[in-house]
C-alpha cells in the first residue's frame, strides 16, 4: 500500500532555490499505533509520527496537521514517547516509479530512535509544557515553562459544573476535546463531605508531562552497565539482550572465579556469553531478575534455590551405598512372567481340590492323595563367600574365633545440663546472662578457648527478643528487598541469636531502612548482625554484644550506591547527634570485618565514628546534606 495518500499536510523540509541548513531535531507529538488514532487509513500508516520543531518549542491544538515521518529503518526500532526528540531526514518516497505514478524526485520524511538526551534506557522525553498562549498572530504556538503543573482540583456544588470548570480549563491549555482528548491529564470525580463535587488530578506526578495514552517512565529502571566488548540491547522496562564475554572477577554478571589457567574448571578471560533478561538494576541478577535466560561458556553463577528443603522436589533420598558393602545383600529375587502363570494354575488346582460336595468326598480325596514334600532350596552361591573358602583352605588366610567379655555398664545419668536462666525484664544485659550459663556446663573438665571470652554462649539464644522482632517487622513492610540473614541449619537469625538488640537501636535501624527505601527504593539492604553470636567471640568488647550495634550490607554494592547510604547515614548522624554514629566498612574495613558493610550503633558514649559525627555537623551547616531524625 503507498503512503501517497497520506501525504504531509505540514511545512515541508528544505526550501526550492538554494539549499539551506535545518535544524533535524524535532520532538514527537503524537504516532499512530492502531486503527483507532484520527489519521489512521491503514496498516502503512502504522508507526507514523507527527512532528514539531524543538528550536522554535512549536505546538499546535490538532496535531494531525503537524508533519509526519515513518521510521527509518523498521527492522530495529524503538517505539518514541510524546515528547522524544529525533533526528529527521528526508529521502526517496515509496511512489518513486513512474510507471506506477509516482517520480524519483518525491521525497518522504524518516526519523531516527530518539536521541539520548538523558543517558537514559527508560525515557529520554523532553515533552513541552502547555500553560499559556503567546499573544500574538501565531496563537497555536506555546513557551515551554520548566516549572510548569496542572492544576490539582476543581470544585463545584454541582457534577455539570465541576466538569465544566475543568473542561474549560483543559481547552485553554491547547486540549480540544477537553476531558475526553487523548492527550489530556486525567481528572478523576469525588464527593467532599458538605456535598460538593470535586475532580482531582488523578496523580500528579504521572500527569505532569504525559508520554502517551498509557505508557509511563519507570523512575526506578537503572541502564544495564556495559563492559568491554560487549552488545546491548534493551527496552524502557528492563527488557535485556547482553551479548559479553568474561572480564576480571567482578567485571560483569559472569566475571566470577576468573582464572588464567584453562580447563581447570572456572572462566577464564574471554569466555563468550549471552544473557537474556527482564531487570531493574545495573547488572544482570539471576536471583532478582524477573526472569532470564544464560547462554554460558564455562561460567558460573550464585543461584538461590527457591527451597532448601529436599521435600520440596517430591523426591525420595536413597543413600549411596559402599559397593564392598552391597554385595553382601543377595540381589532381588526375580519372579519371571511363567512362575506368574505356575503360581496362579496352583491356586486354581487348589481351589478345585477343596471345592467338595460332601464330607465323604472329601475323605476320599485325603485317602488317595499323596502329599508332596516340600521343596528342597538350593543353597545361595555367593562368589565372594566362595573365594574366602578357597583362600581358606590353600591356607593363604586363617581365621580366629573372638570372645566378647561382658561390658559393664553403669546405671547412673550424667547430670543434665541446667536449662537456660530466664533473661531478666527492662534492658537485656547479654555479658551477665551468658557468663551465668557458661559455667554451667555439664563436663567437669570443660575449658573455653583461649581465643574465646568466658560469657560466649556455648549455643544460640532462642529467648524472647521483642525489639529485634520489631525491627524484622519493619522489614517485612518495606517488601522482598529487605531481609535479615539467617542461619539455615538452624532458622535462627543473626539480629538476636546472641540475645536481643536495644529498643533505641531498633528504632534507629527502621528509620535509616524507610529512609533508604523511599530515596533508594530498587537497593535491597540484608541485615548481617546484631547481637549475634560472631561478636561475642571477638576479644575486645564489641557494642553488638550489648545489643547497641547493627551490621548490613546492600546490592548492587556499586560505588555510588555506597556514596548514596553514606550520605543517608551521615544525615542521621547530623539530625541525631551524639547518640546515632556509623562506620563505613565498605570503604573502611575495622580489623575484625569479616567483609564490606555498613556497621550503625546508637550509644551516646565513646569514640566511636566520632570524626565522621563531626564532618556531618559541618556538612549539615553548609547545607551540603539534609538531616534525618529518628
Amino acid at each position: 500500500m503507498s503512503l501517497r495518500q497520506n501525504k504531509n499536510q505540514g511545512a515541508s523540509i528544505g526550501t526550492s532555490g538554494l539549499p539551506k541548513s535545518q535544524k533535524t531535531t524535532k520532538r514527537v507529538e503524537d504516532i499512530i499505533l492502531d486503527k483507532n488514532h484520527p489519521a489512521y487509513t491503514g496498516p502503512d500508516s502504522i508507526g507514523i509520527i507527527f512532528f514539531a520543531d524543538e528550536k522554535t518549542k512549536e505546538d499546535t491544538l490538532d496535531s494531525t496537521t503537524l508533519p509526519r515521518a515513518k521510521p527509518l529503518n523498521l527492522n530495529f526500532i524503538t517505539t518514541p514517547s510524546i515528547g522524544d526528540l529525533v533526528h529527521i531526514e528526508s529521502s526517496v518516497s515509496d511512489d518513486y516509479y513512474s510507471d506506477l505514478g509516482g517520480n524519483s524526485n518525491f521525497t518522504s520524511n524518516y526519523y531516527t530512535n530518539a536521541i539520548n538526551v538523558y543517558n537514559n534506557a527508560g525515557s529520554n522525553a523532553v515533552p513541552l509544557n502547555k500553560k499559556t498562549k503567546r499573544k500574538n498572530k501565531k496563537d497555536k504556538t506555546r513557551e515551554s515553562e520548566p516549572n510548569f503543573e496542572f492544576e490539582k482540583e476543581f470544585r463545584a456544588d454541582s457534577r455539570q459544573a465541576v466538569n465544566i470548570k475543568c473542561d474549560n480549563y483543559l481547552i485553554g491549555l491547547g486540549y480540544p476535546s477537553g476531558r475526553r482528548d487523548r492527550k489530556a491529564p486525567k481528572y478523576r470525580i469525588e464527593r467532599a463531605s458538605n456535598g460538593d463535587y470535586i475532580r482531582k488530578l488523578a496523580d500528579s506526578k504521572r500527569n505532569k508531562a504525559k508520554l502517551g495514552l498509557y505508557y509511563e517512565e519507570n523512575r526506578n529502571q537503572q541502564n544495564l552497565s556495559p563492559s568491554e566488548g560487549s552488545t546491548i540491547f534493551q527496552g524502557k522496562d528492563g527488557q535485556r539482550f547482553h551479548a559479553l564475554n568474561t572480564g576480571p572477577n567482578g567485571a560483569n554478571a559472569v566475571s566470577r572465579n576468573v582464572t588464567d589457567v584453562d580447563d581447570d574448571g572456572n572462566s577464564n578471560i574471554g569466555d563468550p556469553a549471552m544473557i537474556l533478561s527482564l531487570g531493574r538494576g545495573d547488572t544482570e541478577n539471576i536471583t532478582y531478575d524477573a526472569a532470564s535466560i544464560y547462554m554460558l561458556a564455562n561460567q558460573g553463577l550464585p543461584i538461590d534455590v527457591a527451597c532448601q528443603l529436599v521435600d520440596s522436589t517430591k523426591s525420595i533420598y536413597e543413600k549411596l551405598l559402599d559397593p564392598l558393602a552391597a554385595i553382601e545383600n543377595p540381589p532381588p529375587e526375580v519372579i519371571s512372567e511363567d512362575d506368574l502363570e505356575t503360581e496362579t494354575e496352583t491356586e486354581e488346582q487348589v481351589q478345585d481340590v477343596f471345592d467338595f460336595d460332601s464330607t465323604e468326598q472329601l475323605l476320599e480325596v485325603l485317602e488317595t492323595s499323596a502329599i508332596a514334600p516340600p521343596p528342597v532350596e538350593e543353597p545361595w552361591d555367593d562368589p565372594v563367600f566362595a573365594a574366602l573358602d578357597d583362600a581358606q583352605e590353600e591356607g593363604l588366610i586363617t581365621f580366629k574365633d573372638h570372645i566378647i567379655p561382658p561390658q559393664i555398664f553403669s546405671s547412673q545419668r550424667p547430670t543434665p545440663k541446667p536449662p537456660p536462666p530466664t533473661p531478666p525484664t527492662g534492658e537485656y544485659n547479654a555479658i551477665a546472662y551468658n557468663t551465668e550459663y557458661a559455667n554451667s556446663s555439664d563436663d567437669p573438665n570443660y575449658t573455653p578457648p583461649t581465643n574465646m571470652p568466658a560469657f560466649y554462649p556455648p549455643y544460640p539464644y532462642t529467648g524472647p527478643a521483642p525489639n529485634a522482632d520489631t525491627l524484622r517487622d519493619a522489614l517485612d513492610e518495606l517488601g522482598w528487598q529487605y531481609r535479615e540473614k539467617v542461619i539455615d541449619s538452624l532458622n535462627i537469625g543473626e539480629l538476636s541469636n546472641g540475645g536481643d538488640i536495644t529498643l533505641e537501636l531498633s528504632n534507629y535501624g527502621i528509620a535509616i531502612f524507610r529512609k533508604i527505601k523511599e530515596l533508594m527504593p530498587t537497593l535491597k539492604v540484608v541485615i548481617t548482625g546484631g547481637n549475634d553470636q560472631y561478636h561475642h567471640k571477638l576479644e575486645y568488647t564489641s557494642r553488638h554484644s550489648s545489643g547497641r550495634g547493627l551490621d548490613f550490607v546492600i546490592d548492587p554494592p556499586t560505588k555510588d550506591n555506597i556514596k548514596q547510604v553514606d550520605t543517608i547515614l551521615r544525615g542521621f548522624l547530623a539530625g541525631n547527634y551524639p547518640n546515632a554514629s556509623f562506620l563505613n566498612e565498605y570503604d573502611d574495613p575495622s580489623v575484625a570485618a569479616t567483609g564490606r558493610h555498613f556497621h550503625v550503633t546508637w550509644q551516646s558514649w565513646g569514640t566511636e565514628g566520632n570524626a565522621t559525627k563531626e564532618e556531618a555537623l559541618i556538612q549539615a551547616e553548609e547545607g551540603e546534606i539534609l538531616t534525618y531524625t529518628v
